[in-house]
Formats: structure tokens, sequence, C-alpha cells
């Protein structure tokens, strides 16, 4: 597995990239993305459509690979709002 982070904290946001593994596919992928800051995920956005398999209070966005590549959007809610 491979991924690639791109933050846009600036702007509300992390890009994650997520290669799964192609040989043995994992029936889930869990992915936990803080927020420097500490602020909460408010929303994630998987292949450009919503997505509700997260928790607010840990960061984990939980994923089921299907042996394609995942782009991951996840939008933060910002600390002290």
């Amino acid at each position: 597995m491979s991924y690639r982070l791109e933050s846009h904290v600036a702007q509300g946001y992390v890009l994650a990239t997520i290669h799964p593994p192609t040989r043995e596919t994992p029936s889930r992928i869990a992915l936990r993305l803080r927020h420097p800051e500490g602020g909460q995920i408010q929303s994630v956005q998987l292949n450009g459509k919503s997505h509700r398999d997260f928790d607010k209070a840990t960061g984990l966005v939980r994923l089921k690979p299907a042996g394609q590549t995942l782009e991951l959007k996840v939008f933060y809610q910002h600390p002290g709002a």
C-alpha cells in the first residue's frame, strides 16, 4: 500500500490519495488524519462522493478498498468554531 497526503489546512481540508495493495486486497483500511490545531472532521468525500464512515473525535476514516485508487478529501471544522 502507498499513499500521499496533501495539506490544505488553510483552506479547511486534507487530500489523501491511497493506492491499496493489489496482490492481497485488505477487507478494510483505516486512516487516521488529525488536524494540527485539533480541529475535528466535519465531512469526508471519497472519489468525489459523500463518505460517512468516519469518527469525528478520533480522526479515523474507515475505507473498503475495491482494488482501485482512492481519492479522499477530509474537511475539518476550524478549531474554536
